[in-house]
């Protein structure tokens, strides 16, 4: 589909938006798959969801999930340096992610009428 100047400008701000909206859920998603420390999440996030962000925007992210008592840390010591945070699911974190994502994404797209949506179907001119 070839799309105009503008309507590349306005698809690529909307894609910015979703993809930064989710952070949350891919920090969650990393952390959940093993990938504790910040680098590795950070990697885990680019990979998977598509998303570049800073080691300060991710550290305040998770400072923020952490507050909400959805993530833990531990310190672990580093031979080459000083020691390394390890962040990992709560129970409630746990819990709290399975549900989510139960009802938002398995309910909502991959098990409902709803999947007929999102079938390429010819867009309007």
């Amino acid at each position: 589909m070839k799309l105009t100047p503008f309507e590349s400008t306005m698809l690529s701000g909307w894609e910015d938006v979703y993809r930064k909206s989710q952070v949350s859920l891919w920090i969650l998603i990393a952390i959940r798959e093993e990938k504790g420390f910040v680098e590795e999440i950070r990697t885990f996030i680019h990979r998977h969801g598509d998303v570049d962000m800073s080691e300060q925007s991710l550290y305040r992210s998770l400072r923020r999930l952490e507050s909400a008592t959805l993530i833990q840390s531990r310190s672990v010591e580093n031979p080459k340096g000083p020691d390394r945070k390890y962040f990992s699911l709560s129970p409630e974190g746990g819990h709290v992610l399975g549900a989510f994502i139960e009802r938002n994404i398995t309910a909502m797209f991959l098990s409902s009428p709803n999947n007929d949506l999102f079938s390429n179907r010819k867009d309007v001119s």
